[in-house]
């Protein structure tokens, strides 16, 4: 019999590319102000990844280490309950478990709002590629020129901002601990309404 962590490791075998969705022609942010994070996880095996979230985690949610089993934190903590307000939820992970979270919350209207990729450091550079609200990208553009790259991260991770998606391209300096791999930031919420 295949188990649910079997599904889930194939599942998060699939192309890389369904971490960067194409934005859809005809959303809208929804109406009002932003939706605030209800729940913050990192992964803790990284330094710049507790980092992030203990400076995101400032006036907001308590940082939450992000188990190896995703699947239990889902149905124990971030999953909706039925009839219930669906409420955003950020991270600062890897891509296995941006692309779990992704997945499950998809069965509940919730999908990524704001993601961002935070490449390995090379030659005291990090290549930043990130997808979210026209005013949060100006924002992180704002930051990334500013304060140390960790700053802009956590920036972004406080809230589910309104908007319609944009890309952009950045580059920092690199600081901090050293990763083989890149980092993901992201928040997970409500879909946004059609036009």
């Amino acid at each position: 019999m295949i188990s649910r962590r079997q599904i889930l490791g194939a599942g998060m075998a699939a192309p890389a590319f369904t971490l960067w969705p194409r934005a859809t022609p005809g959303t809208v942010a929804p109406r009002g102000p932003a939706l605030p994070v209800a729940h913050l996880l990192f992964d803790g095996r990284f330094e710049a990844a507790a980092s992030i979230a203990r400076l995101a985690s400032v006036g907001g949610p308590a940082p939450r280490v992000l188990p190896r089993d995703a699947l239990e934190l889902w149905y124990d903590l971030l999953r909706p309950a039925p009839g219930a307000t669906p409420r955003a939820f950020a991270g600062i992970t890897t891509a296995a478990a941006l692309f779990a979270l992704r997945t499950l919350a998809a069965d509940h209207r919730l999908q990524l709002r704001y993601h961002a990729e935070h490449g390995v450091p090379r030659d005291g550079r990090i290549a930043h590629r990130i997808e979210g609200p026209a005013g949060r990208l100006a924002q992180c553009r704002r930051l990334s020129e500013a304060a140390p790259w960790e700053v802009m991260a956590a920036s972004a991770l406080r809230d589910c901002a309104p908007g319609r998606t944009q890309r952009i391209r950045l580059a920092s300096a690199a600081a901090g601990g050293v990763r083989d791999e890149p980092l993901y930031s992201w928040v997970i919420g409500p879909a946004p309404h059609r036009a």
